[in-house]
């Protein structure tokens, strides 16, 4: 500030300062009067551009459906979801069938196990994407372009990962059968379940540190209920016909349960979904979708070329189903057929 020749007070300050400190004065001086009361005009202000969120994060929560009611765009993010699944069980269906990876699943396409595990598969799907919030427009809003990216590649290439994995020598056992297992099995599993179960904390962790009781409750509260809902399907299926039924739990549901606790929008929650996903995904399409209760009596393989069957049960009679892809078979027992053919006629 100065004096003009007339003795008037001017301001020699540069036009930027001067108009900066104007702004600063009317924002914090004026205030309006509302019907609810004053009314800060600072607080009323848009944010500076320092002050908002990155470019990476501003051109990605701007996505292209963002013009449509939000049903419209839960619609279309549950179609984006399980267009993903679909292609990440075709990934897996040719590392299968093209590539023998793993060794021990599907060998063929069939149209009609291809429909049977979409069936299932996307049954099973509705409940991941409702819990893991992928129909919310607010879902992945932190997440840019390059990471959204990566979370696809993650669930298409987890599954076949998991499967060269477990061509690995020691580890081609199944979790029904523990007598075969050897000590690298048993490492690789025990590891996998403490990962699993150490990121079933975190989830909860996060929850209560960022939940409300209310959303706290419903997070924890609707799991419960899922997992009490197939708990109680499981022993009733079990329980009373031990010698018919037994548990199998495959590794699909374990990937499925853990991108079901993976609603946050951070980066390892959403590292977590892909993982837990491609998991699932990798389970319903090298193996074909599988029950969590079998049959114990009936035995189920894919055989190539000749198999031979040696019942050591204590009933000497068995069933036994062929089915086959192309062609024909010839099968021969050392025993007569049950029931015995009825005599020719006369």
């Amino acid at each position: 500030m100065g004096l003009d020749a007339t003795g008037l007070a001017v301001d020699d300050r540069s036009p930027t300062e001067a108009e900066r400190d104007l702004t600063e004065t009317l924002l914090i001086n004026s205030e309006s009067e509302d019907e609810g009361g004053l009314v800060d005009l600072a607080e009323q202000r848009d944010p500076l551009l320092s002050e908002s969120r990155s470019y990476a994060e501003l051109s990605s929560s701007k996505l292209y459906w963002d013009s449509f009611e939000p049903s419209v765009q839960r619609a279309l993010r549950i179609a984006v979801f399980f267009a993903v699944l679909t292609v990440a069980y075709f990934v897996n269906q040719f590392f299968s069938i093209m590539l023998r990876i793993p060794e021990d699943g599907i060998k063929h396409w069939n149209s009609f196990h291809i429909a049977e595990d979409f069936n299932d598969m996307f049954n099973l799907g509705f409940i991941l994407a409702w819990f893991a919030r992928v129909d919310n427009p607010d879902r992945f809003r932190k997440t840019s372009t390059r990471w959204m990216t990566m979370i696809f590649i993650v669930v298409c290439g987890a599954g076949p990962v998991f499967s060269a994995i477990s061509d690995v020598h020691g580890l081609q056992h199944s979790l029904t059968d523990i007598s075969g297992w050897d000590a690298s099995m048993w490492v690789v599993l025990s590891v996998g379940m403490l990962v699993f179960g150490a990121m079933v904390v975190v989830f909860i962790w996060h929850a209560v540190i960022n939940l409300s009781r209310a959303s706290l409750a419903v997070f924890v509260g609707s799991r419960l209920v899922v997992l009490l809902f197939y708990s109680c399907c499981i022993f009733f299926s079990v329980h009373h016909h031990r010698n018919m039924y037994r548990v199998h739990v495959h590794h699909l549901y374990f990937g499925w349960l853990l991108g079901c606790f993976a609603e946050f929008d951070t980066w390892w929650s959403n590292m977590a979904l892909a993982v837990g996903t491609g998991l699932f995904i990798q389970g319903c399409s090298a193996y074909n979708f599988a029950t969590m209760v079998e049959q114990k009596q009936c035995f189920h393989t894919i055989a190539e070329g000749n198999m031979s069957c040696l019942n050591t049960g204590p009933d000497p009679w068995f069933m036994m189903e062929v089915c086959l892809l192309h062609g024909d078979a010839k099968c021969t027992t050392t025993a007569p057929f049950y029931p015995p053919p009825p005599p020719p006629s006369a």
